[in-house]
């Protein structure tokens, strides 16, 4: 999961094609897709199982962000 501080949104395409996580905060804007680049379906993708786990990870390697105004 992402630290506080951080607004997130993750997303998931019909069918299972695509998922994406997006992240901002004072400090950064980070976003992560997952998918099938072929189109396929791929049902157990979801943004908040697949793509949401990435990006928690990715925000732990940066500095935290100064709180929200």
């Amino acid at each position: 999961s992402t630290r506080s501080g951080y607004a997130v949104k993750t997303g998931t395409s019909s069918a299972g094609r695509d998922a994406w996580c997006l992240a901002t905060s004072t400090a950064w804007t980070i976003g992560v897709w997952v998918g099938n680049p072929g189109g396929a379906p791929a049902p157990e993708l979801s943004g908040r199982s697949v793509a949401a786990p990435v990006l928690g990870r990715l925000v732990e390697l940066l500095p935290p962000p100064a709180p929200f105004p």
